[in-house]
């Protein structure tokens, strides 16, 4: 473990990993730390991918800009899952060997993830970051996740962004997000953030202009973005624009700053 801290180290500078037992979905997480973060960013890579590899996958992106500047930014990385599709284990947050818009969520793996999310985000506290400066999203499986994390259950953070991703016909979300809703109509969700390539050849951009009309019609508040000739990919300008979103939630003092 002091191995691996240090080889980061010497690439990153400002980052650090970490393993709790406590967790049952994570495996480990790469955190970008500065002195005074004002707000934390919770960011869920796609499957097949590590969260130490969604980090090199952005900075090759910005290359000398640095995205989400004085924010806490946590790269979560999910435990193996075999694929009986590719016949090895694979990092994923739950098993799902071909994309479905009508298929059955896995509601158990969800679940247990979103505990493991939840008590991360116990820890901010100790930044004196409250629920309201935090910030949940990811790309691609990631993305499908954070969505569950928000409107089901840290529903006091910030927002949740998505990028290239979607929820099945009959999730659960839906129906979750509209019963709430109807017992308090005044309760505020998270805003939503959603991106999707123009040419997505992995998910066909209808699934994911459907679950942001129908997230819209139970009461989220949120847009869809299209990004030009994109594909199932994370592009500089979107990261760019999702960095300004977030800003511009965190209030006019650090957006002032970033501008």
């Amino acid at each position: 473990m002091i191995i691996k801290f240090l080889l980061l180290l010497l690439f990153y500078g400002d980052i650090s990993t970490a393993e709790d037992k406590a967790l049952k979905r994570i495996n480990n997480i790469v955190e970008v730390l500065p002195k005074h973060p004002e707000g934390t960013v919770v960011f869920l890579h796609g499957i097949g991918d590590t969260g130490l590899g969604l980090k090199r996958w952005i900075d090759a992106l910005m290359g000398k800009t640095e995205l989400f500047y004085k924010l806490h930014v946590i790269f979560p990385t999910s435990a193996e899952i075999y694929s009986k599709k590719q016949r090895r284990k694979n990092h994923a947050w739950y098993r799902e060997e071909y994309y479905t818009y009508n298929g059955k969520e896995d509601l158990a793996e969800i679940d247990c993830i979103a505990n493991d999310v939840i008590e991360i985000l116990k820890n901010e506290s100790r930044f004196g970051i409250p629920m309201e400066n935090i910030f949940i999203g990811g790309f691609g499986m990631g993305g499908n996740v954070a969505m569950h994390i928000g409107f089901r259950y840290a529903t006091k953070i910030a927002g949740v962004f998505c990028l290239s991703c979607f929820l099945k016909r009959y999730s659960v979300v839906f129906r979750v997000v509209k019963e709430r809703l109807k017992r308090d109509e005044r309760f505020h969700f998270p805003e939503l953030f959603m991106v999707m390539g123009e040419n997505d050849r992995e998910l066909p951009p209808d699934w994911i202009i459907k679950t942001s009309k129908r997230l819209k019609r139970v009461g989220i508040r949120g847009n869809l973005f299209t990004m030009l000739r994109g594909n199932h990919e994370l592009q500089k300008n979107e990261l760019l624009h999702l960095e300004k979103w977030i800003f511009s939630k965190l209030g006019s003092n650090i957006l002032n700053e970033f501008n």
